[in-house]
């Protein structure tokens, strides 16, 4: 299972991996790390290119055997393939291979490890994170992250190992606790993943621990406690895409088909799920490491939620250098410039970005949505025609089209519009407050109530909704 010499460190897994060969990968880094007479001069590494494929794509491409010679000469374990990988994240890798060679620190193990857990390559990231375990024996973090990997090759127990290594080193990091519940709940045991969920949610209550109660209790059987658990992880995180999806199953088994369908409605319009990299901050930091375009992603949607405009700005400008055809990126582009008062160069952005992708929806719902808050109506009138013409059944056209219509005077048929986005998209929060203010504003405060009373049931985490609809229930 393990393979090494005294030239180096080359080491190959089979289809199982136990904590002893974890042990034995570090051990025998560490041996030849530390024997007398072992270190090499400095090694040089081959140079890392770049080719940019016909969408504009940048790829590394480096002499791989080059490459596992140097590695080999450095006592470290034989890199994974990187031709073809983004080179931002190889550079970092890189970067850290050259500085082991220098100075053989343990914290360039653990980088290289980071490196590579970013990038996806578990067993690769694995070898230098258990190498760093054995160099670091009193570090809780590279148990943790060596667990991690585990977890990620579906090497069950390893990872409990690992992990259970990792929690008595550093008993306050709650994440190991919440996989170590994971695990126990893979493998059936509910007893210990309820037990561990809430020594968790102890520790940070949030959806990550809630929704885990709630599948164990689901598991179980009991769905009333279920729903409970999932209701209080939607409310903790309503983005969520996955404690909607155990609350909409939840509702489904206790009878409430029609919240249930919500729910599903709810998880269905939601971001895609991103699991770990959601709530565990060791791992996001192996992204920030890497510059993984994953991980400028998550800076960019962060970035976005707390308005942090500059900074989602130099997050989209380097996701844009990485794919510089993108038609999402070039219109969320133009409307941070918009934001950052630069309106004149989001409107250009955005009409070029057009010209090129005529066909992108996405682009002329950018585009007059863009107009609209310059209050270019007339110009937006012809980019919401034109995204209608191209999606009939685009909730957010109609939404854009209603407000427009009210805007010109047409209030009759701008209330029609509204109604038909909200039929569209039941949970378009943007399309029920522009509805509810018409509303109010042509003063039928009573088919305002009803649109509040519907939005407060069709999700229950709608706190502005049911703080409105108490206002207005209260008033005389």
């Amino acid at each position: 299972m393990v393979e090494s010499d005294r030239r180096g460190a080359r080491f190959r897994f089979g289809h199982v991996i136990d904590a002893a060969c974890i042990v034995a990968i570090g051990g025998a880094l560490t041996v030849l790390i530390r024997a007398p007479g072992e270190r090499p001069g400095p090694v040089h590494l081959p140079a890392l290119g770049i080719t940019i494929d016909k969408e504009g794509t940048r790829h590394s491409r480096v002499d791989q055997a080059a490459l596992e010679r140097a590695c080999e000469l450095m006592a470290l374990p034989a890199p994974p393939e990187l031709n073809g990988i983004d080179p931002v994240p190889i550079e970092r890798l890189m970067g850290a291979i050259t500085s082991w060679n220098e100075t053989r620190a343990v914290s360039d193990l653990g980088d290289m490890g980071r490196v590579c857990l970013a990038l996806g390559l578990h067993a690769a990231a694995l070898e230098y994170f258990a190498a760093a375990a054995n160099l670091a024996p009193r570090s809780g973090e590279w148990a943790y992250l060596a667990g991690v990997c585990c977890q990620s090759l579906a090497q069950n127990d390893a990872a409990q190992s690992m992990l259970l290594r990792a929690r008595a080193l550093e008993p306050d990091y709650p994440i190991t606790i919440a996989r170590l519940a994971r695990l126990a709940l893979e493998r059936g045991d509910l007893d210990a993943a309820e037990r561990l969920y809430h020594e968790y949610v102890a520790l940070r209550p949030d959806s990550l621990g809630y929704a885990g109660l709630g599948q164990a209790t689901l598991a179980r059987g009991d769905a009333v406690a279920a729903e409970s658990f999932l209701e209080r992880a939607v409310r903790s995180a309503a983005n969520d895409v996955q404690a909607w999806r155990l609350y909409a199953r939840a509702l489904a088994l206790n009878g409430k088909v029609d919240q249930s369908q919500r729910a599903s409605a709810i998880a269905t319009s939601l971001p895609e799920y991103r699991g770990w990299l959601t709530f565990d901050p060791r791992l996001k930091q192996a992204h920030a490491l890497a510059q993984t375009q994953q991980s400028l992603e998550n800076e960019l949607r962060v970035a976005q939620m707390a308005n942090d405009i500059p900074t989602a700005l130099r997050a989209a400008q380097a996701l844009l250098a990485r794919r510089p055809n993108s038609p999402q990126l070039k219109g969320t582009l133009a409307g941070l410039h918009h934001l950052a008062g630069d309106s004149e160069r989001a409107r250009d952005m955005i009409a070029r970005a057009i010209a090129s992708h005529p066909d992108v929806a996405a682009l002329r719902l950018m585009q007059a949505e863009l107009l609209l808050s310059l209050s270019d109506y007339p110009a937006a009138a012809t980019a919401v025609d034109a995204l209608l013409r191209m999606q009939p059944e685009s909730a957010r056209a109609h939404d854009l089209k209603g407000r427009l219509l009210f805007i010109g005077g047409d209030r009759t048929t701008a209330i029609a519009m509204l109604r038909r986005s909200l039929e569209l998209d039941p949970q378009a929060d943007a399309a029920s407050i522009a509805l509810i203010s018409m509303l109010l504003e042509m003063d039928r405060r009573s088919e305002a109530i009803a649109v509040l009373r519907q939005r407060v049931q069709l999700n229950p985490a709608a706190d502005w909704a049911r703080e409105k609809l108490r206002e207005l229930e209260t008033q005389p």
